[in-house]
């Protein structure tokens, strides 16, 4: 690539906007839009894009393709007085493997999760519930796994900058469904009956075993014991490779994790849900699942708001859904 990110920064900037524009209108009804709202937010991508891509440059047909899936989101919220829920669009995206396509997708996504997030925050909606901005569904969980662990990385990032300007709440979520992320009792129970049961109770290291034979490790620090998550890697790892972990709370003879944080590298992320009950209380801005898991999930109760719901301002309500769901990936055969 050749492109910098203040490059891309410069390129995207009315395209996005009109975007954001269309979105307020949605959202807002209200058609008065502050130009401030728009500088917040585009000074705060622009900045993580920075810090994110530093040392990387971007070849055209990734800005091209930022450019055209924006384009469609506005077109289709633009459509109709519902904002666009009616119309559906496609952008397929093909290119070689290692070639950089799925920062197309993960870009696209983060610039409108972060452009409803400021909205809503301006006008101060109703957060009770949540629906995702975007829905990724993937065929396998191995293409699943190595997706979290990159957003994983650009969420850190941004939402450190969101952080400082509008404190915890203002973080973008995410939330992940599928075989490997288990109930907090799962763990629980594993937890307790290897330690229990152990007779080297002092040992660093015990593998955990959970329903369909997912495997967590109990680690003990000398100090506390944690549940690492090895189906996932922390960003920015260093020389080495470092795993998602809980912290396990410990009462007695009781044993629990602590799900609210996830500590990677010793850095605290909260913005991440990585248990089941985590993922039934609230969905989060951006979702990722497999197939087999979103045919069980759309017969759950639970799960009703994954496909939109209703959000409440001062005067009125709209109902707010995702904007994008992707199919990640399709193969063609010549």
């Amino acid at each position: 690539g050749i492109y910098d990110a203040n490059y891309v920064c410069n390129e995207l900037k009315t395209v996005v906007q009109n975007f954001f524009n269309a979105y307020h209108d949605y959202l807002v009804k209200s058609g008065n839009i502050n130009d401030n709202d728009f500088d917040e937010f585009w000074n705060i991508f622009c900045e993580f894009l920075q810090k994110a891509f530093k040392d990387i440059r971007f070849y055209r047909f990734q800005i091209k393709g930022i450019k055209s899936a924006i384009m469609k989101l506005t077109d289709i919220l633009k459509s109709t007085k519902s904002g666009g829920r009616e119309k559906i669009d496609y952008l397929v995206i093909s290119a070689p493997t290692g070639s950089g396509k799925t920062e197309i997708m993960v870009l696209t996504i983060l610039i409108v999760a972060l452009a409803r997030k400021i909205i809503l925050l301006m006008h101060k909606f109703n957060d009770d519930i949540n629906t995702p901005v975007a829905l990724i569904v993937y065929p396998r969980r191995s293409l699943a796994n190595d997706q979290v662990s990159r957003f994983m990385r650009y969420m850190s990032i941004l939402n450190d900058i969101i952080s400082k300007r509008f404190g915890n709440g203002g973080k973008l979520t995410m939330t992940i469904n599928y075989t490997e992320v288990r109930w907090r009792d799962e763990y629980n129970e594993a937890i307790s009956k290897a330690i229990n049961g152990n007779k080297n109770r002092n040992k660093r290291e015990i593998p955990l075993t959970m329903r369909y034979g997912v495997f967590a490790y109990l680690i003990w620090d000398g100090k506390d014991y944690y549940v690492e998550l090895r189906f996932l890697t922390c960003p920015e790892s260093g020389g080495g490779t470092a795993y998602p972990r809980f912290r396990v709370i410990t009462n007695g003879n009781s044993y629990k994790i602590d799900d609210s944080t996830v500590y990677c590298n010793g850095n605290q992320l909260d913005f991440i849900a990585l248990t089941k009950d985590r993922v039934k209380e609230r969905l989060g801005d951006v979702h990722i699942t497999i197939f087999e898991t979103l045919r069980r999930n759309l017969l759950m109760k639970s799960f009703n708001n994954l496909f939109g719901t209703y959000r409440k301002s001062d005067n009125y309500e709209v109902f707010d859904y995702p904007l994008i769901i992707v199919l990640d990936e399709i193969h063609t055969y010549i």
